[in-house]
């Protein structure tokens, strides 16, 4: 192989692993801010197929200074699948409230917006 050309293919090469380590690193050092509040079921569907319960919740933050984050709708809805064993053993009902915490994203590119219930 001419010299020029294995030059600058070993340049792209490092390139791309240059690239590729940036995009796994902005991954894994995503960051979040945690907001507390209450989830409110809002509505019990199936799921497809069958298998379990389509549940979604309203999120209240605590703080109501939280509900009105840049890009966040209103109302903060979510929503969580549960198998029929789970649903058989929590009894969730439209109207139920739950503790819960939203986790909003601060630095990297991972999943924006997370949910956690304390069922």
């Amino acid at each position: 192989m001419n010299p020029v050309l294995q030059v600058r293919y070993r340049l792209q090469v490092a390139a791309a692993i240059l690239c590729l380590t940036a995009l796994l690193t902005a991954c894994v050092d995503c960051k979040y801010v945690d907001v507390p509040g209450k989830a409110t079921i809002t509505k019990i569907a199936d799921a497809e197929g069958g298998n379990g319960k389509v549940v979604t919740f309203d999120f209240q933050p605590d703080d109501p200074q939280k509900q009105n984050a840049p890009g966040r709708s209103t109302p903060d809805t979510f929503t969580e699948t549960i198998s029929k064993q789970q649903f058989d053993v929590k009894h969730p009902t439209v109207g139920q409230k739950y503790q819960a915490v939203r986790s909003d994203i601060t630095t990297g590119s991972c999943t924006p917006t997370n949910y956690q219930i304390s069922w």
